[in-house]
Order: structure tokens, then C-alpha cells, then sequence
């Protein structure tokens, strides 16, 4: 069971739109990143994801009586 999520790639080339596509490896990014700056003809920059933040509303549970009707 994992308890982190895993880290994860993406690709910005220089003067582009932002990157949407998450690398599972390294290495698969470095492979794609190659083919973009030929391809593009502009520099790829490999970016890692290093760290998560989430917002996160917990319930709030007020008790407000016991009185059932039923």
C-alpha cells in the first residue's frame, strides 16, 4: 500500500504553452525532451514534481440534541 504519491515529469519548451503531459520516469521525459527540441527546434526543460500541497475542508459535526421523535 502506498502512503506518498509517487513523483512524476513534465516537459516546458522555452516560449511555450504549460506543460500537461505527467513522465512516469525520468528517463521517459529525457527521451520525449530529446525528440521535442529537435522537432521544436528550442531548449526542453524537465520539469519534477517535488512536492504536493492540498487544501483539504474537514467536516465540521456539531451535535445539536438527542431529542428523536420517534
Amino acid at each position: 500500500m502506498k502512503t506518498m504519491e509517487e513523483t512524476f515529469w513534465m516537459l516546458y519548451a522555452e516560449g511555450g504553452g504549460a506543460p500537461h503531459f505527467k513522465h512516469g520516469t525520468k528517463q521517459q521525459a529525457e527521451k520525449e525532451a530529446k525528440k521535442l527540441a529537435v522537432n521544436l527546434e528550442k531548449r526542453i526543460y524537465i520539469l519534477q514534481a517535488i512536492t504536493s500541497i492540498e487544501y483539504i475542508n474537514p467536516f465540521k459535526i456539531k451535535k445539536l440534541g438527542d431529542d428523536l421523535p420517534f
